[in-house]
């Protein structure tokens, strides 16, 4: 086993060998394919799209990689791109055609270009140029229009020459601040016309009330101070204070008006008088004092009035009653109490008291009549009488408590009538004990009365007669008995228990004889079922059901001849059997053991109650199944599963033991099919395939080692093709076939340490490149390189890292490239073109070196020169002097900023001078003198001093 171990693991290794050259010479192929022309190829399909971005980063590629000077044109490709590029953007930008036209003479003249292109590249450079100043030109005048229409007011024309000037010369930041103080000015014009409107809209609305004009003018104020040339606002404020005073005329009449109607004790329009004079005038605190004071009493008003209305209709009621009069006098008491200042409810209390006397009168005569009704016994009269006198007079209790007693009389008198009614319906149906119950409760309730006693006395002797009926069906059922006839003792009981249902006996005889009925008819269908059984030769059951009919009614003769001619069947049936039993016996012998079987069967079939004919059933089974098992076991020596099967099959229906050997069987057959698909796929090189179907067949059959062996074989080649797929690169492919062998074996050769290790450094190769990937995309090449590096170190061929690395490379020459031409700009003091480069540079590499701060350091550079160049031409000396030190402050070489500072303080010294000559020549008198010396001030600087006033002092002197 070991020598075979090791020729496999030789043979594994030469494939190895074979698969590594291969791969090699793959890689020197496709090596072939990576020169200078594709990259050649792609820039000029680039260039014909007018992709001149993407075309320059192929021609660079071309030209590094182009070492043995294959394509001499590249050069002139790469000049023809940047000036392109600066075509493109001459009319949108510029300044960055300036610099692609610059970066074209100077990648031209490094990289050795013809001069006929480099001659073109700086004739564009110079249209460039004067195309710049041009527009710079231009723009400035726009300005100055832009000037003029702000200073007439035009704000919208200002804002468009302002936009076509920033459009012509984008670098013009006067037009852009100019542009944001029109800008400022049309927001504040627009505020003060959208205040203007909401005043307009709050005076123009229906009702305006002194809040609303003086938040209108509050409005208009605010218009104005936003725009103070806005006449609407001024319009406004004029308005706003005409209403002011009008509302305030209005409010005081309104006013004056509530006070008269107050005093003329008009509530109504007092109260509307004062709201609308409060409505318009809110500072007006003692009419709302008023106001509330006139609600307060016409309220009162109001209320005298509900009063006085609900009194009038309690006394105009059809049918006036004593608490009528009574709530119609609290309601005047209480209308008085609210409003003393009228004297028609005092009237209206003395017309309810008159009508509460009448009223207690009526009543009272009522009440009298009922009294004399009730003691004649006339109760319904008295009931009328009453209840009308309480209709009168709710309050009149000896009316109440009559009028309960009389209803009580009324009420017993009818239960009494209703009771002798009953008794004598029961009567009349023969129920005389629900008629003596009726009876008894009328005399409960009234005791003596005549019908009632007559009616319990004629129940009772009903009750009497019914009993001797009753008497006579139970003698006649006990008869009937005696003489087994149930069914008519059963009809007698019945009528006995309707006739006197109250007597329990004859119920309890009634339920003896039904049970004895039913006793009857179970031994009868006991009968019936012993002799069913006796026709269908069921000779066992027959008897059984006959002697259950005998225990239910012992010495039924039927049941009797039953068990007898039952018992003779048996007795036949057993000597049948015994010459079935006695034939299988000589089947035995002969091994006929199916017709045993049938003998078997048919003993059984008579006789099921012999157990010795079981017995010897199973005997002749177990002989038949161990027949088939041995058969089954030849089959299985000879390998023939399928019949080995079939074999155990049959065993097994006779012996359930053989169950076992016949899912063995079924196990053996599906695992040969199995190893079968397995050798199929082995064939087709489907290893990992072959691999599973081997495995899955294992547990099922009993040849492991032969199936064990083939898994190994199937695995040996699917580890030969990781192999291969991982030296070819594919790390993730190989990766996977490693854990697909480990999953169908884990303890295969040395997978257990190799495919961790392999995960670990293809997952480490991941992130690394990952990180690759986004340290690019943010321009950080040099940590991106890093990464990059320690991929391919681990893996030389991940994915596309040599590719990326090498772009990467190519990226950061470029930008050291850019840079160091940037250096070469600046020490020649071309800023514009060193803050081109220094860009360039930084599109390639994030921070690169030093070149933000440069970019950032010339820009502010630029910035304070071009201001202390324009505070220069303005004659602000000092400071101009001050722009000119923060740039040297920031590049003491910045183009000639030394000269500059030198320049100006000679030039403030000599206007010290000139300025204390003319001082002196003034002090003297000599004022022409000093004119001449304070006028050469003048032309150097701007301003000094108190040197104007002193001018104009001195021309004055001249003047006298």
């Amino acid at each position: 086993m070991t020598q075979t171990r090791r020729r496999r693991r030789t043979m594994m290794n030469r494939k190895r060998i074979i698969v590594v050259v291969l791969l090699l010479a793959g890689v020197g192929l496709a090596a072939t394919g990576c020169g200078p022309g594709r990259y050649y190829n792609k820039g000029v399909e680039k260039y014909n799209v007018r992709d001149y971005d993407g075309a320059l980063t192929e021609f660079n590629k071309a030209l590094a990689k182009d070492k043995n000077n294959e394509f001499p044109d590249t050069k002139d490709w790469i000049v023809k791109c940047y000036m392109e590029r600066g075509e493109k953007s001459r009319e949108t930008n510029i300044y960055a055609a300036l610099s692609d036209f610059e970066r074209a003479v100077d990648e031209g003249r490094r990289l050795g270009a013809s001069q006929s292109l480099i001659d073109k590249a700086e004739r564009l450079h110079e249209d460039a140029v004067m195309e710049r100043d041009r527009r710079a030109r231009e723009s400035k005048r726009l300005q100055e229009e832009a000037e003029a229409a702000m200073a007439g007011r035009d704000y919208d024309q200002a804002e468009q020459l302002l936009a076509e000037a920033m459009r012509v010369d984008p670098r013009n930041r006067g037009a852009a601040g100019l542009m944001n103080k029109v800008r400022e000015i049309k927001r504040k014009i627009e505020e003060s016309k959208r205040l203007v409107a909401e005043g307009d809209a709050l005076l123009n609305a229906a009702g305006v009330t002194l809040r609303d004009a003086e938040r209108a003018k509050s409005n208009y104020e605010r218009a104005k101070d936003a725009y103070e040339f806005n006449v609407d606002a001024d319009a406004g404020i004029a308005r706003a204070e005409a209403i002011i005073a009008d509302i305030k005329r209005d409010a005081e009449a309104k006013y004056r008006a509530g006070l008269k109607h107050f005093e003329a004790r008009e509530w109504s329009d007092c109260v509307e008088a004062l709201e609308e004079c409060v409505r318009l005038d809110y500072t007006r605190g003692d009419a709302n004092a008023k106001l509330r004071e006139a609600r307060a009493m016409y309220s009162a008003q109001r209320s005298y009035e509900a009063y006085v209305d609900r009194a009038r209709a309690k006394l105009a009621g059809a049918a006036p009653t004593v608490d009528g009069a009574d709530e119609a006098i609290n309601l005047c008491d209480r209308a008085i109490e609210a409003y003393p200042y009228n004297d028609e409810a005092k009237a209206l209390r003395e017309k309810a008291a008159a009508q509460r006397e009448e009223c207690l009168k009526r009543a009272e005569e009522r009440y009298k009549s009922g009294v004399a009704a009730m003691e004649a016994g006339d109760w319904k009269t008295a009931e009328k009488e009453f209840s009308a006198c309480l209709a009168i007079h709710p309050g009149h209790t000896e009316a109440r408590a009559d009028l309960a007693e009389v209803r009580v009389k009324i009420e017993r008198a009818e239960k009494v009538a209703k009771l002798l009614a009953e008794g004598e319906e029961y009567l009349r149906r023969e129920k005389p004990r629900e008629a003596k119950n009726a009876f008894q409760d009328a005399l409960r309730l009234d005791p003596g009365n005549p019908e009632a006693t007559d009616g319990a006395k004629r129940a009772n002797e009903m009750i009497n007669r019914i009993k001797e009926e009753a008497r006579t069906f139970y003698e006649s059922a006990l008869r009937k008995i005696k003489a087994h006839d149930y069914k008519g003792a059963l009809a007698d009981l019945d009528k006995a228990v309707e006739k006197d249902p109250y007597t329990p006996l004859y119920e309890r005889k009634r339920g003896e004889v039904k049970k004895l009925i039913e006793q009857a008819q179970d031994a009868e269908d006991l009968i019936a079922e012993g002799e069913k059984s006796l026709k269908e030769d069921k000779p066992y059951l027959a008897k059984k059901a006959f002697q259950d009919a005998l225990k239910v009614d012992p010495g039924n003769p039927e049941a009797i001849d039953g068990v007898k001619r039952a018992d003779e069947m048996i007795n036949r049936i057993k000597e049948e059997a015994r010459a079935h039993y006695e034939a299988a016996l000589k089947k035995i012998k002969a091994k006929d053991y199916d017709g045993a079987l049938g003998e078997l069967d048919k003993a059984i079939e008579k006789d099921p109650y012999t157990p010795l004919y079981e017995r010897k059933r199973d005997e002749v089974k177990k002989l038949q199944a161990g027949e088939h098992y041995a058969k089954g076991k030849q089959y299985e020596k000879e390998e023939k599963w399928v019949l080995a099967q079939k074999e155990y099959e049959k065993a097994a229906e006779y012996d359930k033991r053989y169950e076992i050997d016949v899912l063995r069987m079924k196990n053996e057959s599906e695992a040969e099919g199995m190893i079968q698909v397995g050798n199929m796929h082995m064939s087709k090189k489907r290893y990992m395939d072959a691999a599973m179907s081997y495995k899955d067949a294992l547990p099922l059959t009993s040849r492991k080692r032969m199936v064990e062996d083939k898994i190994e074989a199937a695995l040996d080649k699917l580890k030969v093709e990781a192999d291969a797929e991982w030296q070819a690169g594919n790390y993730e492919e190989a990766l996977a076939q490693l854990k697909a062998i480990q999953q169908v074996n884990p303890h295969y050769d040395n997978l257990k340490q190799l495919v961790p290790e392999y995960d670990r450094r293809l997952k480490t190769a991941d992130r690394n490149y990952g990180e690759a990937l986004k340290k690019r995309e943010a321009l950080e090449l040099s940590a991106a390189k890093a990464l990059l590096e320690k991929v391919l170190a681990d893996l030389p061929r991940y994915k596309d890292a040599a590719t990326i690395l090498g772009e990467i490379n190519d990226d950061l020459k470029d930008a050291k490239r850019h840079y160091d031409r940037g250096r070469d700009y600046e020490k020649n003091k071309k800023y514009e073109l060193a803050i081109a480069r220094y860009e360039e540079a930084l599109t390639l590499v994030k921070d690169y070196e030093d070149a933000a701060t440069r970019i950032k350091d010339l820009k502010k550079a630029a910035e304070e020169y071009a201001g202390g160049e324009t505070l220069l031409g303005e004659k602000k000396l000092e400071e101009a002097l001050k722009a000119f030190k923060a740039v040297e402050k920031i590049r003491s070489d910045y183009a000639d900023v030394k000269d500059k500072i030198k320049k100006i303080e000679d030039d403030l010294h000599e206007v010290k001078w000139l300025y204390d000559r003319g001082r002196k020549y003034q002090g003297e008198k000599e004022w022409q003198k000093a004119v001449g010396m304070y006028e050469a001030v003048l032309d150097l600087i701007h301003d000094y001093k108190d040197v104007k006033g002193r001018l104009a002092e001195c021309r004055r002197q001249l003047e006298k």
